[in-house]
């Protein structure tokens, strides 16, 4: 119920009020109303202010915006899928709420920054965006599972030539590199590969995996 009903107050008090708590824009737009035409009506004040700063789109406004609208690259899929359900609510006034959610739903999956989990769920069909938001994280988790490469792995150790190590320039540099790779057809890129740095001389080789232990004699 308005504050002046409440309160019992007649309608050019009510306007007072009004003007009292207006400021900014608001309060210029107050002036030109009542400067044009001093006896303007509380009602008519509220409905050109609610008209000039409401912020809400007229249905057909909205039925575009949510047409072109995507989801930003710092947007997460939550805050996404809450600002199109905004946008349909406004879109669709009159429609029954089943086709709302049913544009809600596609409008999710055709802008979701992620085009192959959007393709995934919106031809599952769902009829409820809390199912859309669980399908894309469910899809993104285990596209990203099985599909994302293996970091490189790069370790150095070092050995002497000699039993006794008598200067750095005696030590010596191994790099193993982890190659593997999965589905290879080449065993070297299957295997962890070492480049071995003897004297200044480079020698590749290949570690045997199968084995729980590696062993590298100190003469090589």
């Amino acid at each position: 119920m308005r504050y002046y009903q409440v309160k019992h107050l007649t309608l050019d008090i009510a306007k007072d009020y009004l003007c009292w708590c207006l400021e900014g824009k608001a309060s210029e737009f107050y002036a030109l109303m009542v400067a044009r035409n001093q006896a303007i009506g509380f009602q008519e004040i509220l409905n050109k202010l609610e008209k000039r700063f409401g912020g809400v789109p007229l249905p057909d406004t909205a039925q575009v915006q949510l047409a072109n609208s995507k989801q930003k690259p710092e947007e997460s899929i939550e805050d996404w899928a809450d600002r199109v359900m905004r946008l349909s609510v406004r879109a669709f006034p009159e429609l029954p709420e089943e086709y709302m959610y049913q544009q809600a739903v596609k409008r999710i999956c055709h802008g979701c920054i992620d085009k192959e989990a959007g393709q995934y769920v919106v031809n599952l069909n769902l009829d409820s965006v809390e199912q859309v938001i669980d399908k894309i994280k469910s899809f993104q988790f285990n596209h990203q599972s099985i599909y994302d490469k293996p970091k490189k792995e790069v370790r150095e150790i070092y050995f002497s030539s000699d039993n006794a190590i008598s200067s750095e320039d005696e030590i010596t540099t191994v790099k193993v590199r982890k190659l593997k790779q999965q589905n290879s057809s080449n065993p070297e890129e299957s295997s962890i590969m070492i480049h071995i740095l003897v004297h200044g001389i480079t020698v590749n080789g290949i570690i045997d995996t199968a084995s729980e232990v590696t062993l590298i004699s100190e003469k090589v």
